[in-house]
């Protein structure tokens, strides 16, 4: 199976497993979502195919009321102009927090994301999708909206995210960004104003 067949099938598979999907945008043209938060971020792209990737991140307060999970690749590109494929997947529970570099020795088997080992534990990761590149440098996002994913994101000490790619991807850096709601200007400015009416309502009566 050639690569770009394997892409397909990676593809059509994450579509019909999970709610999440692969949108790619053109350089510099993605933004973080009004009101959402910049969880974690690495400031440069710098991976190739002889590697698999894992960030770790540090989950977010229970109390936060999650909707949504992207995990952003800003201005990547490859050093090769034929169409390879860069991978990303989810787990949870993961005790190294940070970003982690791993051989695979150029595997298109390796690892079995459905069960592989971190320092003797074995997690087992969902795939959130697949991007080949064409030779245009984009920024590309992988977001998921499952609520068994975005349960990761709670209730323990981390998550964490794996990179596969198959050949040598470079960027400006990777943004990982969850949808928890930050209160509105205009709604802050009106909470404060019913505040200070409430204060002076309490003066008159004294």
């Amino acid at each position: 199976m050639n690569r770009m067949v394997l892409s397909i099938v990676l593809v059509l598979i994450t579509a019909t497993s999970v709610s999440a999907q692969m949108i790619p945008y053109s350089q510099e043209a993605y933004h973080t979502p009004s009101g959402w938060s910049v969880i974690a971020e690495v400031p440069t792209i710098n991976i190739n195919h002889d590697c698999y990737y894992i960030l770790g991140v540090n989950d977010v307060p229970d109390t936060a009321v999650i909707t949504g999970l992207n995990i952003v690749f800003h201005d990547v590109y490859n050093s090769d102009t034929e169409p390879n494929w860069l991978n990303v997947y989810i787990f949870n529970e993961i005790s190294n927090i940070g970003y982690s570099v791993y051989g695979d020795k150029s595997s298109l088997s390796r690892p079995d994301w459905s069960s592989f080992a971190i320092n003797g534990t074995y997690y087992s990761a969902t795939h959130l999708g697949t991007w080949s590149y064409d030779g245009t440098t984009m920024d590309v996002m992988f977001s998921t909206t499952d609520e068994t994913l975005l349960a990761y994101l709670q209730g323990g000490n981390s998550f964490g995210i794996g990179i596969d790619p198959d050949c040598h991807f470079y960027g400006s850096g990777i943004t990982v960004e969850t949808s928890i709601p930050t209160p509105e200007p205009m709604t802050l400015m009106l909470l404060g104003s019913s505040l200070l009416g409430f204060a002076g309502f309490r003066k008159m009566l004294k």
